[in-house]
């Protein structure tokens, strides 16, 4: 799970993981944080709800986002269900190569830090999502 994903609403950030040939960081970065706050859920937006969503997400050996999960919820049911949403309609990741130079299905993790635009980052501090206390959404899948 050497790849990971972290975006922040308003803030965008990107570490390994994404696919040669995008437009230059700064471009990729703006894109990728309107793509964010177009999606911010309005009741979430309209009631100040920001936080960290942590997620694992499976990717087909194209490196395209198959399957993702939240693992560590905001403490918000409506950012916790729009977060796989969004990694698996939106996220670009490069494929995965085994020591042959095939390519290989692979599992990364990531963090999406849902902040409001003009107001400071969330810590980033995971909290926990319960099999019970889990959003009946929780989970996205490729169709």
């Amino acid at each position: 799970m050497d790849k990971q994903l972290v975006f922040a609403a308003g803030l965008l950030l990107t570490q390994a993981g994404f696919a040669a040939g995008l437009p230059p960081k700064n471009e990729r970065n703006r894109e990728l944080s309107e793509i964010v706050f177009q999606n911010y859920p309005a009741r979430a937006l309209a009631a100040g709800e920001q936080g960290a969503v942590f997620f694992t997400v499976e990717l087909d050996k194209a490196g395209r986002p198959m399957s993702c999960e939240v693992i560590h919820g905001s403490g918000h049911p409506l950012l916790d269900e729009e977060t796989c949403n969004l990694i698996v309609q939106h996220a670009v990741f490069s494929s995965a190569r085994d020591a042959s130079g095939r390519a290989i299905k692979e599992k990364a993790e990531g963090v999406v830090n849902w902040t409001i635009p003009g107001h400071e980052p969330v810590p980033v501090t995971p909290v926990l999502v319960e099999a019970k206390g889990k959003p009946e959404n929780s989970s996205a899948r490729r169709v």
